[in-house]
């Protein structure tokens, strides 16, 4: 993973001196920019300390790509993604006036991120093999669900939420499925997410008191992700 993480900006930063041709200014035609939009169902793995605890989760991703100057290679990326993912939390006893009846305790984690960063792609006829690289945002939030054991919901609140910075590399491949001016492209992809420090709330981090109360103690780690994206995009009319 770290030389994949070294080769793709070499190779992005390559693209920006590579070209068909080397024409004069006045030659070159002035071509029209461009843009696409998609939508993608993502898998979601943590990695490191997070890997512990968490299990594999689902999420949702909106992307958008604008090729400047009607390139077909080269294009700024913009992702909005969210993901959850989370582990059963164990019975415990919520005390009522006169019994200690089991109920089911759930935490959830998820992360939101905004990133953006160039893209690379070769297209070939109906597929585009592409790279990207990328900075932004995180957001990791941590929630609690409390219910009776196989019965209704009881309970839920919201726990712990963090910040932190983004960067991202990837890859994946478009494979264009319709005809005219805007066709259908299937997009498969894959994206290694390196946040920034978190602090979360694993399993043994929240504790309830004898009073019913709780009591955190945060944990700091790296949530680091892996993505795993199929999904659909169109090109943005104009």
């Amino acid at each position: 993973m770290g030389a994949f993480v070294r080769l793709i900006p070499l190779a992005l930063s390559s693209a920006l001196f590579a070209g068909p041709d080397r024409l004069s200014a006045q030659d070159q035609p002035v071509r029209p920019t461009w843009a696409q939009v998609g939508f993608s169902v993502m898998g979601a793995q943590s990695t490191g300390e997070l890997s512990e605890s968490n299990a594999f989760g689902l999420g949702l991703e909106v992307a958008g790509r604008v090729f400047w100057g009607g390139s077909d290679r080269l294009a700024l990326r913009v992702s909005v993604g969210v993901a959850d993912y989370g582990w059963d939390g164990g019975a415990i006893c919520i005390r009522l006036r006169i019994a200690c009846p089991v109920h089911q305790r759930e935490i959830t984690n998820s992360i939101t991120f905004l990133e953006l960063g160039p893209e690379l792609s070769w297209p070939t006829g109906n597929v585009r093999p592409y790279l990207n690289a990328s900075v932004g945002f995180a957001g990791l939030g941590t929630s609690e669900r409390i219910k009776e054991a196989f019965s209704d919901f009881v309970l839920e609140t919201g726990l712990y939420s963090h910040n932190t910075s983004s960067l991202g590399v990837g890859g994946g491949v478009d494979v264009k499925v319709g005809k005219g001016q805007n066709p259908l492209v299937i997009s498969f992809g894959v994206q290694y997410h390196r946040f920034g420090w978190v602090r979360h709330l694993p399993r043994e981090a929240v504790v309830e008191n004898p009073d019913g109360s709780y009591s955190l103690s945060p944990v700091a780690t790296r949530a680091n992700l892996i993505t795993y994206r199929v999904g659909a995009a169109v090109r943005v009319p104009g």
